[in-house]
């Protein structure tokens, strides 16, 4: 019941567990080239939440689905949290402090987007029954310059501070 679900309950610390490591892989990623294994990574996090099968990890658990506006929220808690603890490094000048921000801010909504990819239809996906599967395309759309020149090495940073 929600009435147990405490920070100590096991399946939030195992929830809090796999946070934390999708923190440290996009923090640790080195690659942010349209090539790098990153965006297919944070594709497959949108793709496992939605319910769908496919995963080899995922075979022997119950289905996982968490619904779209719920992702939302964590990732709107996720750049709360990370406002927070990037601006409070007083020891870390002013303006590296918003480049993180301003990272992990570019970084969670192409997350949510992925997200939107894959639980939001179009209306003709809709009226020919089709669905947005696949990572194919993850950098399309998406503004490489911006990304590429803000991402690269900043996200390191604030990810000791976020993660003490």
């Amino acid at each position: 019941s929600p009435e147990e679900l405490t920070l100590q309950h096991p399946h939030i610390k195992r929830q809090m567990s796999f946070l934390r490591g999708y923190i440290l892989r996009v923090a640790g990623n080195a690659d942010w080239s349209p090539e790098s294994k990153l965006w297919e990574y944070m594709d497959h996090v949108a793709i496992m939440h939605t319910g769908s099968p496919g995963f080899k990890h995922g075979q022997h658990r119950p289905e996982l689905r968490v619904e779209y506006e719920h992702t939302a929220l964590l990732l709107g808690y996720l750049e709360d949290m990370i406002v927070d603890a990037v601006m409070g490094m007083a020891e870390v000048e002013f303006e590296t402090r918003v480049a993180v921000f301003r990272a992990w801010n570019k970084v969670l909504w192409v997350q949510n987007d992925l997200f939107a990819r894959h639980y939001v239809k179009g209306v003709e996906e809709v009226r020919e029954g089709k669905e947005k599967v696949g990572a194919a395309g993850v950098w399309d759309g998406m503004v490489r310059d911006v990304v590429i020149g803000t991402l690269g090495g900043v996200l390191m940073v604030g990810l000791f501070t976020l993660l003490r």
